[in-house]
């Protein structure tokens, strides 16, 4: 437990864009996700839905935060070694 763990925040900023673009498709296509849904008579609880693209964009904003903040500070530290 007490061992290292790093994550690429490249690869974690990647990741919240690509929940961010869900986000989008979602909220974009949801009506038509829904309307598709009950014409199949999918047994699907469709008022969850909305919920779950809230909780994607969440997820988006919250993965974006810590790699953004890591690279404000990054910026900043070789700024001030680089002396500008």
């Amino acid at each position: 437990m007490g061992e290292y763990v790093g994550v690429d925040p490249v690869r974690v900023r990647k990741l919240a864009d690509r929940l961010g673009e869900l986000e989008d498709a979602l909220s974009r296509h949801g009506t038509l996700i829904r309307k598709n849904l009950k014409t199949w008579e999918s047994e699907l609880d469709l008022s969850l839905l909305a919920q779950q693209v809230r909780a994607v964009g969440d997820d988006a904003r919250n993965m974006s935060k810590p790699g953004s903040l890591r690279s404000d500070l990054v910026s900043g530290f070789v700024r001030s070694v680089r002396g500008r």
